[in-house]
């Protein structure tokens, strides 16, 4: 077993606060900019390591492909 950094906690992805609620705009200014930024990066690595892959047939042969 070993850690994976792209399963931890983070932001999903970087909103913008103006268009928030308040409520939310002031818990999104808890988090520092750099924090912000690699939630992205983070999310998007983590959907690439660990979610299914769709499964298609083509001509009768069973084939992955990842759509994203």
């Amino acid at each position: 077993m070993y850690a994976a950094e792209e399963v931890g906690d983070h932001l999903p992805h970087d909103t913008d606060p103006a268009g928030l609620p308040p409520a939310y705009a002031r818990l999104l200014a808890n988090f520092p900019p750099a924090e912000r930024a690699a939630g992205p990066r983070l999310t998007a690595a983590a959907v690439r390591r660990f979610a299914p892959r769709r499964r298609t047939v083509t001509g009768g042969i069973w084939s992955s492909r990842t759509r994203f």
